[in-house]
């Protein structure tokens, strides 16, 4: 029998119909003419399946100025295909190969763009899909060079960015080191850590998106020394009505020093000066004193240290006037 529901015109000996389902079918058909005179010849033929442009729609994400390929794919039909863009337009300026239906390209501008593409086999057999694909924007490291400085034995943290591309993000430093031992985190950026040694540091991080696509960009890094409150204590002793001045003095840390006595209070009516840490006034009292101050840098790095002052009474000449009389 022929293929279902393909039927044979008795008349004309043409085969036609809309074969339902693929396959191989054998059969023998036989002429017979006015005379009934007869003849036969046993035939064969094949129904190929459907064709099915099988490749799924959105395709992968591109990237501006990285090279794109991405190959459709179909089953079905006979012989070769031949594939062609038949509505809208490919991302410029991709192209499609007719012969392989591979999409190759550099995409030069971002954005979606929406196409159907056609198949055509040897018997010219046609099928179209619609379908979808995003150029996104190149990758880009938004996050500035030097980073912010760091501090000896303070925890630091720094989450890096970037824009475009596709996906998820990976990083990784692909050359030298971070400080030791500050580590970068792969899937969130954040270096953190808390630094052990002062000093610079340069450094290349490399983040990579779903795409496999790659960026670099280099950093510098400076972690600096531990902040100290250098000056010693007890503070130098000052005299009741005398101006007193003495400078408390730090190292290490970043940027501008703010100071503060943070636990106690210092001898009325003396004053710290917040911004170059200068105690001065004219103490009214004697006394001893204790209390704490509290340095602070651009970072906020925080150290306190523990301080005496005594304030000694006033020099009084205590020997009464007049003097005894003195003897020749």
């Amino acid at each position: 029998s022929l293929p279902s529901p393909l039927l044979l015109n008795a008349a004309t000996g043409a085969i036609s119909g809309q074969p339902g389902a693929a396959t191989t079918a054998n059969f023998t058909i036989q002429v017979t003419d006015s005379n009934q005179a007869t003849a036969t010849k046993a035939f064969a033929m094949t129904v190929n399946p459907a064709i099915v442009i099988t490749t799924s729609s959105p395709l992968p994400q591109g990237t501006v100025g990285v090279n794109y390929s991405q190959t459709l794919a179909a089953t079905g039909g006979s012989g070769t295909y031949t594939w062609a863009v038949t509505v809208g337009s490919l991302p410029s300026p991709l192209l499609l190969n007719a012969a392989t239906g591979a999409i190759a390209g550099q995409p030069a501008t971002a954005g979606p763009a929406n196409f159907t593409i056609q198949v055509t086999d040897t018997n010219q057999v046609v099928v179209a899909k619609a379908f979808a694909l995003t150029i996104n924007p190149a990758i880009v490291i938004t996050t500035s060079s030097p980073l912010p400085l760091g501090t000896v034995g303070v925890n630091y943290s720094q989450t890096l960015a970037a824009t475009g591309g596709s996906g998820t993000y990976t990083w990784s430093v692909t050359v030298g080191s971070l400080p030791s031992p500050l580590l970068l985190n792969a899937a969130t950026s954040a270096i953190t850590g808390q630094p052990a040694t002062a000093g610079p540091a340069n450094f290349t991080i490399q983040v990579t998106d779903t795409n496999q696509v790659v960026v670099a960009k280099a950093f510098a890094l400076t972690i600096n020394p531990a902040i100290v409150i250098t000056t010693s204590s007890p503070l130098p002793q000052g005299t009741v009505g005398v101006n007193y001045s003495q400078a408390v003095t730090a190292t290490g840390g970043s940027g501008i020093y703010a100071w503060a006595v943070t636990v106690g209070s210092l001898p009325t009516p003396l004053l710290l000066n917040s911004a170059t840490g200068a105690i001065s006034g004219q103490p009214g009292t004697a006394t001893t004193a204790n209390f704490t101050i509290q340095v602070t840098d651009t970072n906020l790095v925080v150290v306190t240290k523990a301080f005496a002052l005594t304030i000694n009474p006033a020099l009084l000449i205590t020997t009464t006037s007049p003097l005894p009389a003195a003897t020749p």
